[in-house]
């Protein structure tokens, strides 16, 4: 049961809850006043649900302005859905072309094979999972594809060189390589971002998953006029889980203030309310433990069941809920500066400014 939330945030979570099951029925119909809807509308694009919102706006009953600019928060992304789809099919047919294996990641999956439509799963990053050997010819390919690593530019025309104490720090420290950037200059997207991984945990956590397993299991995926590669579904959701975990714990992230997303939670949800993209839940259960990745995956699931019921199975989250569950509601442990939040989950999911209350800063070089 969701705590004590607003009524804006409340019918937020009932219509990504319809997007999942059409069927589904809130206890009560929540009524926004001309301030709530305003808020409403901020959330939306927050939590990087506004498209969700925008295929609902005009069963909304809501103020013109409200139904007006989520509707057409809807048709950007429909469009912007199209253009990510012609550059994942460009970036992994060259990827092929030089033999290179790589698996589509998160939202590049998610929108067109998991969610209803792609157009109502926003995201600005191609997330791309690749060999560790390699990363050097992978990070060649998208030179020749006109990507760049560093800083863009505010006008996003040019970017500007990766500084080399940055280089340095990310080679030691992670598990991916810089971003990748190339301008766009279209009406929709004006840069497009590459985030080239060969692991899921950074060298911090002290853990290292055997990457061979997201290869060996992969299945093609054909979908919206492209063919790729993405991890099994156990695989993925692992991954998925593994991300929102790191997203939401660590400094830099809570620094930025993009820690905690509903879209993220949503995605967990939409994984498992999917027909043929369901994970096995025992297969699910083994790897995760298997792993050593009960305390990641569970936190994921945990708070996904919580704002979205019994769609979680709950005998997978007995099976994976760790003896201490203190660090549920604890950040800055990757940073060695691990703190309790003093506010609840659900509060601090909906409070935009909850970076108040953190203490402590990121040492990523900026």
């Amino acid at each position: 049961m969701i705590m004590a939330i607003s009524n804006e945030a409340r019918l937020l979570i009932d219509l990504c809850r319809r997007l999942l099951q059409p069927d589904y029925q809130a206890s009560e119909q929540v009524k926004l006043s001309g301030d709530e809807w305003a808020r409403l509308s901020y959330l939306a694009a927050y939590h990087r649900v506004g498209a969700v919102l925008g295929s609902f706006a005009r069963s909304l009953n809501a103020p013109l302005f409200v139904t007006t600019l989520l509707e057409t928060y809807y048709l950007y992304n429909r469009e912007r859905s199209w253009l990510f789809a012609q550059e994942i099919a460009s970036i992994t047919k060259r990827m092929a072309a030089h033999d290179l294996e790589v698996l589509v990641r998160k939202g590049g999956y998610l929108a067109y094979s998991i969610y209803p439509e792609a157009a109502v799963r926003e995201f600005n990053d191609l997330d791309l999972l690749i060999h560790e050997s390699d990363r050097e010819r992978a990070s060649a390919v998208l030179t020749e594809l006109g990507y760049a690593q560093g800083t863009l530019t505010k006008d996003a025309r040019v970017v500007k060189p990766i500084a080399r104490r940055t280089e340095v720090f990310w080679r030691l420290n992670a598990s991916s390589v810089p971003i990748f950037i190339r301008p766009a200059a279209n009406d929709y997207v004006n840069h497009y971002r590459v985030d080239l991984r060969f692991g899921l945990l950074e060298p911090v956590t002290g853990k290292s998953l055997p990457m061979e397993h997201w290869f060996s299991g992969a299945e093609a995926v054909h979908a919206y006029g492209m063919s790729f590669r993405v991890a099994s579904r156990e695989h993925f959701l692992i991954d998925v889980a593994v991300h929102l975990y790191r997203e939401a714990i660590t400094l830099a992230s809570i620094d930025a203030n993009k820690d905690l997303r509903l879209m993220r939670f949503l995605d967990i949800a939409a994984i498992f309310a999917s027909g043929d993209s369901r994970p096995d839940e025992a297969r699910l259960g083994s790897l995760v433990e298997s792993y050593d990745l009960c305390r990641e995956v569970y936190y994921a699931l945990h708070f996904t069941d919580i704002l979205f019921p019994s769609i979680i199975p709950q005998e997978l989250l007995a099976r994976l809920r760790p003896d201490d569950v203190a660090y549920l509601d604890q950040y800055g442990e990757m940073d060695h500066a691990k703190a309790t939040w003093p506010i609840d989950f659900v509060t601090r999911l909906f409070d935009p400014e909850r970076n108040r209350f953190v203490q402590s800063r990121s040492e990523l070089p900026r």
